[in-house]
C-alpha cells in the first residue's frame, strides 16, 4: 500500500491525514511498512479525538457500516498528462486477502455515488480508511500498489465528504499509474476531527453558504487545473448564455463570470465561486483566457466543455473544470446530496 500526500493548498487538519502525509508517498508494500502506517494513523486519530463524543457503538468499530457519507471525483491525470485510469475503491485494508470494492470503475471525469464505508478494524475506533487501485486490479496480488485516499474518524457529526482525486504526488514510480495521485477533501456536512471551517480547504460543512431561495447553485472551481499543471490565466463559467458574475466574485472584475472566490464581507469561507441558477436543465460551459487584459462579455465567445446540467431548487452542485490542456477543457458536475 502506498500513501498519497495531501495538497498543501487544502489545509486539511485531520490528524489521520497528517499521519499519511508524513509518509510522503513512500512505497509501503511490505507487511512491516503497512503495519507502521496503520500504527501511525491509529495513534494520530486517537490523539486528535480523545474525549470527543461518538455516534458509533463499540460493535460498529469492529467493521460495521459507518454513518460517514463519501464519494469520489476522479479527475486524476498521470505523470505524462494523460487521463488517469478508472478506479476501484476499497474500504478494507489490502493486505493480500480477497476484497470487494465499495466503489467500482469510477471513470476519469466522473463523480461516484455516495457510499457509507465500513469502519476499519486496523486503525482507531470509529474510523474509516479508503484505498484505490486501477479498475480490474487483483487486490490479493496488487495490493502493494494501492494508494491510501483518506483516513477519517466519525466524532459524532457523521460527515459527508467529496474526495477530489488530482495529480500531486511524488511521481517517482513510473510503473505505477497511481504514483502521482493526490486527494483533496471537501466537507459538505458535519466536520472532520472536530475541525472548523478554513480557507483554503474546509474541514467543516457546509462547502459554501446556502443558495438563494428557490434556486440551485453551481459551486465552481479550477483547483483541478492548478493541481494537474494545466496552464492558463483566467476561467469564466457560463450558464447557458448568461454572463453573470458569481455571488462572491472578484471585485476587480465586476460583471464577469470569472471562476474566482472572494470573501469581502467575512461571510462563511468557501473554496468555490458561487453561481446561482434557476431550477431546470441548463448548458454549462467555460471560457479560458491567457491574456492579462480584462475581457468583456462580448469577447468571451470561445466556449468549451459544454455540459448539460439538470438543477434542483435548493440544491448545490460542485462544478470542477478539468482537462489535459486549454484545448481539452471539461466540467465535472456533482450535485451535493441533501
Amino acid at each position: 500500500m502506498r500513501t498519497s500526500t495531501t495538497l498543501t493548498a487544502t489545509a486539511l487538519v485531520a490528524a489521520a491525514t497528517v499521519a499519511l502525509a508524513g509518509c510522503g508517498g513512500a512505497k509501503s508494500g511490505s507487511a512491516s511498512d503497512a503495519s507502521k502506517v496503520a500504527a501511525s494513523i491509529s495513534q494520530a486519530i486517537g490523539s486528535a479525538t480523545d474525549g470527543a463524543s461518538s455516534g458509533a457503538s463499540d460493535s460498529d468499530a469492529s467493521g460495521g457500516t459507518s454513518q460517514i457519507s463519501v464519494r469520489v471525483a476522479n479527475l486524476y491525470m498521470t505523470d505524462d498528462k494523460k487521463p488517469g485510469p478508472a478506479l476501484d475503491i476499497y474500504d478494507v485494508p489490502l493486505n493480500g486477502q480477497a476484497a470487494t470494492p465499495i466503489l467500482k470503475d469510477v471513470a476519469y471525469g466522473t463523480f461516484s455515488d455516495y457510499v457509507h464505508p465500513h469502519f476499519t478494524t486496523d486503525f482507531s475506533k470509529d474510523s474509516i480508511a479508503l484505498e484505490a487501485l486501477p479498475s480490474g486490479s487483483d487486490p490479493t496480488t496488487d495490493g502493494s500498489e494501492a494508494v491510501m485516499l483518506t483516513g477519517r474518524q466519525d466524532d459524532g457529526s457523521h460527515p459527508q465528504l467529496t474526495l477530489l482525486l488530482v495529480t500531486g504526488g511524488d511521481g517517482e514510480d513510473t510503473s505505477n499509474p497511481l504514483d502521482a495521485l493526490d486527494t483533496t477533501t471537501y466537507v459538505e456536512k458535519g466536520d472532520i476531527a472536530g475541525g472548523s471551517g478554513l480557507v483554503p480547504g474546509n474541514n467543516a460543512g457546509p462547502a459554501a453558504p446556502a443558495p438563494p431561495s428557490g434556486q440551485d447553485e453551481l459551486l465552481a472551481s479550477t483547483e483541478v487545473l492548478k493541481a494537474n499543471g494545466v496552464p492558463g490565466d483566467d476561467y469564466y463559467l457560463f450558464v447557458d448564455s448568461s454572463c453573470t458574475a458569481p455571488l462572491n466574485g472578484d471585485p476587480n472584475s465586476p460583471g464577469l463570470p470569472e471562476i474566482f472566490a472572494s470573501n469581502p464581507n467575512g461571510d462563511a469561507p468557501t473554496n468555490f465561486a458561487e453561481f446561482p441558477a434557476a431550477a431546470g436543465t441548463h448548458q454549462v460551459s467555460v471560457v479560458a483566457t491567457t491574456s492579462f487584459d480584462t475581457p468583456t462579455c462580448a469577447s468571451l465567445t470561445a466556449k468549451t466543455g459544454t455540459t448539460s446540467a439538470t438543477l434542483t431548487a435548493g440544491q448545490q452542485t460542485l462544478a470542477f473544470v478539468y482537462g489535459t490542456s486549454l484545448s481539452d477543457l471539461h466540467i465535472a458536475l456533482g450535485p451535493i446530496q441533501q
